[in-house]
């Protein structure tokens, strides 16, 4: 999966619009940062083979952050 494509399942999984997630933008003030959109997001972690502990997603505050995480299986 290219880092394009990562961001992208991530505008999908959020329900945000396309192009809308810049890498600053704070978690936080998505509506869809709740129980229920982290837990997809750490699934769609496992489906890139990055198994996260849930602690590692809650020291996320930004996208880049996300990004980061995944960065080792990005393309």
């Amino acid at each position: 999966m290219t880092k394009a494509e990562f961001i992208t399942e991530l505008e999908f999984i959020l329900n945000v619009a396309e192009g809308s997630l810049t890498d600053n933008l704070p978690l936080e003030t998505l509506k869809t940062w709740d129980s229920v959109g982290k837990l997809s997001v750490l699934t769609l972690f496992a489906e890139i083979g990055l198994n996260l502990k849930v602690d590692q997603l809650r020291s996320c505050q930004t996208v880049a952050e996300l990004i980061s995480l995944a960065d080792s299986r990005l393309s």
